[in-house]
């Protein structure tokens, strides 16, 4: 597991708690791993969803896909991320939006590519505050091959059909170009700190 320095938790207010807290961040750099362990220590307080485990999946599963990855190897980049965006505003919101999933006093650990979605991560952003898992790029790409055993799919990557905004080259241009993103949208960040050898 990444390490994180938890001393940039003392600038949350204890107002943003009460309306929720989303972490974004790249593929493996640990939101559902860090949610669920804090999830754990303040139970008692906060609710925890996990984006992929909780709905993306089991949504997917429900209309006939095997997994996430199988989704967006069928469907395709675009068609997957409306799908992601369309499904994310109808379903999450605040508890007096009626939504299915309310975002008031939860700690919400979204997918890696929920910023690929101006309209989706807008709607997220606007429901709570956003803290970024800031991980160098180099030990994202190193815990992606150790994770998958190099077998890995992630939206954006010469998925996009040609012309359509936009497409990266590689792991590593998707990975910059989506850490401009969760920079752009971030409230707070929550920096990696490498483990101590």
């Amino acid at each position: 597991m990444l390490i994180y320095n938890y001393m940039n938790w003392g600038n949350l207010s204890l107002a943003s708690w009460k309306v929720g807290i989303t972490l974004i961040g790249p593929p493996w750099s640990g939101k559902s791993t860090l949610a669920r362990i804090i999830h754990e220590r303040l139970s008692t307080t906060l609710n925890f969803h996990d984006h992929d485990d909780h709905w993306l999946e089991p949504e997917l599963i429900r209309r006939g896909y095997w997994s996430i990855a199988d989704a967006i190897e069928k469907m395709g980049d675009r068609a997957f991320l409306n799908f992601e965006e369309e499904f994310t505003i109808q379903q999450y919101g605040r508890a007096d939006e009626n939504k299915q999933f309310p975002l008031d006093h939860t700690l919400f650990a979204s997918s890696g590519s929920l910023v690929r979605s101006k309209a989706a991560i807008e709607h997220i952003r606007a429901r709570t505050h956003i803290i970024l898992l800031d991980v160098p790029i180099d030990t994202v790409i190193t815990q992606i091959h150790n994770r998958t055993g190099g077998s890995w799919r992630i939206i954006g990557i010469n998925g996009w059909p040609k012309g359509e905004w936009p497409m990266s080259e590689n792991l590593e241009a998707e990975l910059r170009l989506r850490d401009g993103l969760y920079r752009k949208y971030q409230d707070s960040i929550l920096e990696h700190r490498p483990r101590e050898t």
